[in-house]
Formats: structure tokens, sequence, C-alpha cells
């Protein structure tokens, strides 16, 4: 069966003891686009990618594709491997470049030669290649963000949600992660970009939905 590809939320809601801290009567997602999230810190961003990508679970909400339709309760097993987040401070595994690209391919089983032919052509791909046995962990804020786009293309999810992505980056290193972006976009993967960045809303072409206090506005 096709990975769940959602792209239409409605009636989504998530409580924090009594509070209510998600609260969207509708959400759409254009698929193979990026969508922007914009929002000042506090504002649900965060808390909205992590519901999507199956880490939180939401106290209610209707989760729509093409084909299917699925419940709050049944979202994250249906997200998870086809929904991939990305945390504002990138995460490295420990080891090279290639061995953080060559992580998820392992764990879905696919066979050395695969792998080998799926890391070089990522590597290529991303401009990556003089990195390939760094180690990661030792790598700038923006090449590890890179490494970060690459390991999520190269395991071709069906939305990739992206958490401030660009943030305590230099000029140069921004510029590039954006040409990733865009690079991801003309690859037909659907993206939710969150920021409070105006400059990524000049430099990606998206829709723009603004959000505040757990509401869209």
């Amino acid at each position: 069966m096709k990975p769940f590809e959602v792209s239409n939320i409605q009636d989504l809601r998530l409580f924090r003891g009594k509070r209510l801290v998600l609260d969207i009567p509708h959400l759409a997602i254009k698929l193979g686009t990026v969508t922007i999230l914009s929002g000042p810190n506090g504002s649900g961003k965060t808390t909205l990618l992590k519901v999507l990508a199956g880490l939180i679970k939401a106290d209610e909400g209707t989760f729509k594709s093409a084909t299917q339709e699925i419940s709050s309760t049944t979202a994250p097993k249906e997200f998870s491997g086809s929904h991939l987040y990305l945390h504002q401070v990138a995460y490295m595994f420990s080891g090279t470049v290639v061995d953080n690209l060559a992580f998820g391919l392992k764990q879905r089983k696919y066979d050395s030669s695969t792998i080998k032919s799926k890391i070089k052509q990522t590597l290529e791909w991303a401009s990556l290649t003089h990195l390939a046995y760094r180690e990661a962990k030792s790598l700038s804020t923006g090449e590890q963000h890179q490494v970060a786009l690459a390991r999520a293309r190269i395991l071709e999810p069906q939305l990739l949600l992206l958490d401030e992505t660009t943030a305590h980056m230099d000029k140069s290193a921004r510029i590039r992660t954006y040409q990733l972006i865009k690079d991801l976009q003309n690859d037909g993967v659907t993206m939710l970009f969150a920021t409070h960045e105006e400059e990524s809303q000049h430099e990606l072409d998206g829709a723009t939905l603004r959000i505040a206090n757990g509401k869209l506005l």
C-alpha cells in the first residue's frame, strides 16, 4: 500500500491538560509544493509539525489523502516513516555523512549495492560529495542542515516537515539551503516549512499560512 500522503486536515485539536494548544478546523496542503507556516515563537508551529510527523498524537482530528481518511488515533502509525520531521537544530547520528545517509536505508533493509548507489546520487544532488567522509557532528550548522535534507530526500518522504531550518545560519548557508528546498520541491516533495523569518517567505515559492495561539489566522 502506498504511504499515506495527507492533503487535508479537519477539526484538529490538541489539549495540554485543560488548555487547548491547537485548534485548526481546516488545513489544506497542496501536494508537491512547499507551504510556509509563519508565526512567532510559541504560536504552535512546532506542535503542528510534530502532530503531522506522528510524534505527537492529537486528541481530535481527521486526516485525509486522495483515497483515505484516518483519525487522530491511528495517525502516528500511518505517518511513521513517511512523514519526516527535521529539527530546528539538525540532528546528526554518530559517524560520517555517508553513515548518516545510510542509516535510514539500512533500517529499511536495502541491499548494500542499492545503498551505495543511492548515497552517491544523493551526495551529488546536494553537492556534498566533498564532505562524504567527514564526521557529521563536526560540520557547520548550514552543512548539518544540508545533510539532514539529503538524508530526508534519500528516504523519499510523502511529507517533509521543516522546523525553522534556516535559523542560525549565515547568509551563504541560507542561500544554499533554500536552493536544496527548491530542488526538493522540483522533485515533487510536499513540504511544510515553519518559520518566523520574513526572508523565508520571500525566498520560497509557496502559499503562506499564519498561526498564532494554536490557530490559523
